[in-house]
């Protein structure tokens, strides 16, 4: 019986994996996270001006509101 092949990553799913085993590449992305996300291939939406990123923990719960249309 063969192995199927594994699906591609997705840019965000290989983002967060890459910080899972790279702390290093992590420190880059909480530091400057636009250019990470950019070098990562994932676009930031045009107006966006500021690009943050948070490391949830295990006690903690973050939700995001997106803004209302």
């Amino acid at each position: 019986m063969s192995e199927q092949p594994s699906a591609p990553q997705k840019p965000y799913e290989a983002l967060i994996k890459r910080c899972w085993e790279d702390e290093e590449f992590k420190q880059r992305l909480m530091d400057d996270p636009a250019s990470v996300i950019r070098e990562a291939g994932l676009p930031i939406p045009v107006g966006v001006t500021e690009v943050k990123a948070i490391e949830n923990a295990p006690s903690q719960l973050i939700i995001v509101i997106p803004p209302n249309p």
